[in-house]
């Protein structure tokens, strides 16, 4: 039997004891120094990938562009040949292209072959709009650039759009937007009108779409609404004033006002306006 004095002494090594906290900051130093040790590790790796030359941008490929030309495109992206791809943030090199008005949207990827890959969707012009300056406007009513109407003949010319005059940047009106699509819509389904027979388009808010017809400048007010129907009836207004007039008649014609359910009227050199 154990002395009575040394029956309660503390067991140094019991949980709680000096001994176990002794431990417990040994294990903890020795996990700190680890963590420590394998963090320098990594942060050395990384630096060495951020300098591995087998990681450089070697090529850029550009795919998408019609109208913008790879100079434009490489000058916006700033990325040097050879540049490590984990120093590129491709987010941010979308965001620059995206700067460009022709520019609808891009994406910016990277292969492990070393080539950075550009892809881009470039705004589709559908008209020339005369605002403060000759303007393209894209498939979503955005005047996006200024341009020379001359340069873009092939595009219908929009020479007023309300009453207020349209900026760069500017969006049309939809009610606007979607009388042009449908009119766009209707003179591809008359196989009798060709890209060329309009030359001017003119819209009010409350008076609806007048179109001026090649050669003589014509003014066909169309109103809003029923276009197929209406160039249809146009054509027929045509034939009838030169079965009564002949070609000189046709030719005389000022305006052509379409906007009437059931009647047309015109006006040309007439002394007053006539009714078909």
């Amino acid at each position: 039997m154990r002395p009575k004095k040394s029956r309660y002494r503390k067991n140094p090594r019991r949980v709680g004891g000096p001994l176990h906290w002794m431990l417990v900051l040994m294990a903890l130093g020795v996990l700190m120094g680890a963590a420590l040790g394998l963090s320098c590790l990594l942060s050395r790796a990384y630096a060495a990938l951020l300098n591995a030359p087998l990681l450089g941008v070697e090529t850029i490929e550009i795919r998408g562009t019609v109208k913008l030309d790879e100079k434009t495109v490489l000058n916006a992206l700033g990325v040097p040949k050879g540049v490590n791809m984990l120093k590129l943030r491709l987010d941010s090199l979308a965001q620059r292209l995206q700067k460009l008005p022709w520019i609808q949207s891009a994406q910016v990827a990277v292969s492990p072959s070393g080539r950075l890959v550009v892809s881009i969707d470039e705004r589709k012009p559908l008209a020339v709009v005369m605002g403060t300056r000759p303007l393209l406007m894209d498939e979503d009513g955005r005047l996006f650039v200024e341009v020379k109407a001359e340069s873009y003949l092939e595009l219908p010319y929009v020479t007023k759009v309300g009453e207020r005059p349209l900026t760069l940047g500017d969006r049309v009106p939809q009610a606007f937007l979607d009388a042009f699509h449908e009119l766009l819509k209707a003179m591809k389904g008359d196989s009798g009108l060709g890209g060329g027979f309009v030359s001017e388009i003119q819209w009010d808010p409350l008076e609806g779409l007048s179109i001026f017809a090649n050669p003589k400048g014509t003014r066909i007010h169309l109103g809003t609404g029923d276009f197929s129907h209406k160039l249809r009836r146009m054509r027929a207004v045509f034939k009838e004033v030169e079965r009564r007039m002949g070609a000189a008649g046709v030719d005389a014609l000022l305006a052509v006002d379409l906007s009437y359910p059931d009647r047309a009227y015109i006006q040309g050199r007439f002394q007053k306006t006539q009714g078909i």
